[in-house]
């Protein structure tokens, strides 16, 4: 075998597996708009340049048939790249989106990396404990109502903690949809607001079969972009995040 046919094989069998990974990123684990959102584009742009372009191209310089230690410079080249794989798969579902968050006047994209075990409820039967493999589940916040409580996520919230990312403190997203209704900006506002892809409102809304008077917008704060989330104005439902600076 020359090493333009080994380093092709190599290839192939790399983008075989860096398709797969894609398409749970962007499927499964990083559906629709919480690719950009949450900065996978970033993550799968890394993984792919190591695993793709790097593995195969070392093929290309070291294979060699009949080469003394061929066997051990290849096993090395696998075991890399194969580690660099992995590390960068525990990131990316490390940083995932688990759950979206109705807080107050504002969506917060909040990934597992940001939940810690010790903040999820006690309750093993509490839907809330588990942290979904498919995207973001919609949840509400409750704020406790003792002032010591309240202190106490406050100064969690000054070292980096944010209360949206505390599970324990989570009710149904039904519970909080009339705050965020209340709170939820109409759609003409929008209109005046610096999209990031011109058009990308009015194109969403000519696709739509609901008028802009049913609608109302919040922002969404997530790990690595802002954008816009268009609610029901009956239910506070998300029905969709658009590419639109909310600030």
């Amino acid at each position: 075998m020359t090493r333009w046919r080994a380093s092709g094989l190599h290839l192939l069998a790399s983008c075989a597996i860096a398709g797969t990974v894609i398409l749970l990123v962007i499927f499964l684990w990083y559906p629709g708009a919480y690719f950009q959102a949450s900065g996978a584009a970033r993550l799968i742009t890394i993984l792919i340049a190591v695993d793709v372009v790097i593995g195969p191209m070392l093929t290309l310089f070291l294979y060699r048939a009949g080469k003394p230690g061929l066997a051990f410079d290849m096993t090395t080249v696998f075991i890399t790249q194969l580690a660099f794989l992995i590390y960068g798969l525990v990131v990316i579902v490390q940083t995932r989106p688990v759950f979206i968050v109705g807080a107050i006047d504002r969506l917060v994209v909040v990934p597992a990396s940001q939940i810690d075990p010790a903040d999820l409820p006690t309750d093993p039967n509490d839907p809330f404990r588990k942290l979904s493999w498919t995207g973001p589940v919609s949840v509400g916040l409750n704020l406790p109502t003792d002032v010591k409580a309240r202190n106490e996520l406050l100064f969690k919230e000054i070292a980096g903690k944010p209360s949206e990312a505390v599970p324990r403190l989570y009710v149904p997203y039904s519970q909080v949809a009339a705050t965020l209704i209340e709170r939820g900006r109409t759609i003409d506002t929008l209109r005046v607001a610096r999209e990031r892809t011109p058009g990308v409102l009015q194109k969403w809304l000519d696709g739509s079969d609901r008028p802009p008077e049913q609608l109302l917008w919040l922002p969404l704060q997530a790990r690595k972009q802002d954008m816009v989330v268009i609610i029901d104005k009956n239910n506070a439902e998300p029905l969709v995040i658009l590419d639109i600076e909310p600030w």
